[in-house]
This record gives structure tokens, C-alpha cells and sequence, in this order.
């Protein structure tokens, strides 16, 4: 339906306790952590971005599934994005992550993967 609809590239965002079926069983430890911390107070909104991500990677779509930690209206720094999770007691600003999704679908740096979003 997205291809019939024009669409070639999708950039989202789910949080970063949500892990990609290759990770089970050799979670980094931090992914690890949050991931045990969240699942007991919202395991719903976990398995939904991990659901999200495994539907996009079934799909012949250009991709980027940005896993972002808990985000603030408070100041702060610029996000970048990278292979492996941002600290458990990480946070980031809307703004930072909101520039980070307009960077990576200008860019495309990141396709067909899920990248964290973490502080410069």
C-alpha cells in the first residue's frame, strides 16, 4: 500500500528500551537495563515499538526507526545517532530529537535500521 501510495522512505521514532529481533539474547547491557526497568511499568509501549520496528523491516521500504530515551521540554544538548544505546538515565530534549529525525531523512544515513538517539 505505501509503494502504490508514493511513499519510499520512512523515518519514525519508538523509545529506546525497544529492542530489534537480532538483539535478543545479546542486548547490550544498557538496553538490557532500560528495557527490564520499562517493561515493568509499560511493557504495552515496548512490545508496540518492537512490533513497529518488525513490520517495517518486513516491507521493501527505506527505513530509519529512531529509538529515542526519555525526552524533556527542558534544555539541552543536540542528539546524534549511533549502533549502541545511550545510558539508562539518558534523556533528551524534544527539540534535539525532533532535529535528529529531519537529519536523518535529509541524510539517510541510517536505512533499514534502528539507530539510538543519544547526547553530542
Amino acid at each position: 500500500m505505501m509503494r502504490a501510495l508514493g511513499i519510499k522512505r520512512i523515518v519514525s521514532t519508538t523509545g529506546s528500551a525497544a529492542r530489534q529481533d537480532q538483539e535478543i539474547g545479546s542486548e547490550h547491557p544498557w538496553l538490557a537495563a532500560r528495557r527490564t526497568m520499562l517493561l515493568r511499568h509499560m511493557p504495552g509501549l515496548i512490545l508496540d515499538g518492537e512490533r513497529h520496528m518488525r513490520i517495517l523491516q518486513a516491507r521493501e521500504l527505506d527505513w530509519t526507526v529512531i529509538r529515542a530515551p526519555l525526552m524533556t521540554f527542558s534544555e539541552g544538548a543536540p542528539a546524534v545517532l549511533a549502533a549502541s544505546p545511550p545510558s539508562p538515565d539518558t534523556t533528551l530534549t524534544y527539540e534535539a530529537v525532533a532535529a535528529t529525525l529531519v537529519g536523518e531523512l535529509l541524510a539517510r544515513r541510517w536505512l533499514r535500521t534502528a539507530p539510538f538517539a543519544k547526547s553530542a
